[in-house]
């Protein structure tokens, strides 16, 4: 019995790692990547990407970096918490997969692949759109989303620089997806890597997208860091994650 206890812990230890080291390092190679490009080169074109034309200090990049990387690691202790029964999926991971390194190969046909793509993006931007805005009502945002908001000109590594109980609030939607649904692991992996590029884009202070996008019929619908930008200065509108079409519906949409 002992034993048993033993091999359980250690695969608990390793699933915490392997969660909190996958959300960590997606998130610092597209921060450090955007950081070094946009900000510390200074040149024509990148001065006219910048949204707010102001350096961010020493401290508040260590601040909002080590912040980002302790909701990682609580990130990796929630996903742990969530699938420590799911004894198939530990052996399969750490014994005949390589840490989920052959997942990168598809394992499903496209049109499988790509259903589920789409489901995880509309679940996740549905359920950030409505925690974003519960966060802002004056309880929340005082107590707990005050914190995200400490950052007025974000930068890459504010990311993940959250409240303990808002980043927990933010990964529930993961755990109870992965446990309702057999979502195979390859359309985790990619959808892991196009959300942390996008969240990274949103606050890295700089806008990629041509401006006459802002009125285009469909690209119009696509959340610009221009959007995100103003909601850190703000405080107020532009809740959504991905897209823009819950703020427009919802009349919380903000123009710039």
């Amino acid at each position: 019995m002992p034993y048993f206890h033993i091999i359980i812990n250690v695969n608990l230890t390793i699933l915490f790692l392997y969660f909190s080291l996958w959300y960590f390092f997606r998130f610092f190679i597209f921060a450090i990547v955007f950081y070094v490009f946009f900000w510390r080169k200074k040149n024509s074109l990148t001065e006219k990407l910048r949204i707010q034309h102001v350096d961010f200090t020493t401290s508040e990049l260590k601040r909002d970096l080590t912040a980002s990387a302790l909701t990682c690691a609580l990130y990796g202790l929630c996903l742990m918490i969530g699938n420590w029964s799911r004894s198939d999926f530990l052996v399969y991971v750490f014994k005949h997969n390589n840490f989920g390194l052959k997942d990168f190969i598809l394992t499903v046909p496209l049109s499988h692949f790509f259903g589920w793509f789409i489901l995880i993006v509309l679940v996740h931007e549905t359920y950030a759109y409505w925690v974003h805005r519960l966060f802002h009502t004056p309880f929340f945002y005082k107590h707990i989303h005050y914190v995200h908001h400490t950052a007025k000109n974000p930068n890459p590594f504010t990311t993940h620089y959250f409240h303990p109980i808002e980043a927990v609030v933010g990964v529930l939607w993961v755990i109870a997806l992965s446990l309702s649904f057999k979502i195979p692991l390859c359309v985790w992996i990619y959808f892991s890597f196009v959300n942390a590029f996008i969240n990274v884009l949103g606050h890295s202070g700089i806008e990629i997208f041509p401006s006459y996008w802002k009125e285009h019929w469909f690209f119009k619908f696509l959340n610009s860091s221009t959007n995100h930008n103003h909601h850190h200065k703000y405080s107020s509108g532009n809740y959504g994650f991905y897209f823009t079409f819950w703020d427009r519906a919802m009349n919380t949409f903000i123009k710039n």
